[in-house]
């Protein structure tokens, strides 16, 4: 994590809540990609064929799908129960330098052969929670961000300001230390449709900050909301502690 913000191409500032403490961010700043070193622009490739991992007995279920899951999305976890701690059978995997949560019943089950993509979660609670922290991350800082946005943002105003502002910069470089990582999480709301999470993120200064992570259920998977101008978050504020939220990380 750097010090001081750097100044985008257009003069505004980044806003993704992996990489700054709230006091760093306000509502009205843009998710862009903030430049780390020498950033030389590289086009997306296409995505590559998707691998699932091992699916699990038993379909999510259909409720408020507008599609069936795609093929080998199958996770098993059903629970409507909202978690209020840390919850069980979940690994943490490096990404980008951020340790991001996996679990073998609620997702991702499916993710891209180069590791850019993640999709196919429960269509619970757990399943809501797990796809909140990837996407949030992932449509910022992956190289396949256009098929992310394309296939895992709700349309929209957030979307259409986002890709109007990212699609003529370069790939992010994420340099070790840069990003937060997760800390805690509180559930706002949940429904079978939209669910409302706050993501706390601890960075290498010790400091926290928090911010609230609108999801959807479309199209048989959760997709990720933005705001209007672009961010995940309306608005971040720093935390002293962690009172109020269930710890939970993998760092």
């Amino acid at each position: 994590m750097r010090d001081e913000p750097s100044a985008a191409d257009d003069g505004l500032e980044e806003s993704s809540p992996f990489r700054r403490p709230a006091f760093l961010m306000s509502a009205g700043f843009l998710a862009v990609v903030a430049v780390l070193g020498a950033v030389t622009f590289i086009r997306s490739p296409a995505p590559r064929s998707e691998q699932p991992s091992a699916p699990q007995a038993g379909d999510t279920p259909s409720t408020g799908a507008t599609q069936a899951p795609a093929s080998g999305c199958r996770p098993s976890d059903t629970s409507q129960q909202v978690p209020a701690g840390p919850p069980p059978g979940v690994t943490w995997q490096v990404y980008k330098t951020m340790a991001l949560p996996y679990s073998s019943t609620a997702g991702p089950l499916v993710v891209s052969a180069d590791g850019e993509v993640a999709r196919c979660f429960a269509h619970t609670p757990l399943g809501a929670l797990l796809a909140a922290t990837h996407l949030s991350s992932r449509y910022v800082f992956s190289t396949q961000w256009r098929v992310i946005t394309t296939e895992q943002v709700i349309p929209g105003p957030g979307r259409d300001a986002y890709v109007k502002l990212r699609k003529n910069r370069g790939v992010d470089v994420v340099v070790p230390g840069s990003l937060g990582q997760i800390a805690g999480f509180q559930f706002v709301t949940y429904s079978p449709q939209t669910a409302v999470v706050q993501l706390v993120m601890r960075f290498s200064t010790g400091q926290m900050s928090v911010s609230a992570v609108t999801m959807k259920w479309q199209d048989g998977d959760w997709k990720l909301e933005l705001q209007p101008n672009g961010s995940p978050s309306a608005s971040q504020q720093l935390v002293s502690s962690l009172n109020g939220f269930a710890r939970w990380g993998g760092v």
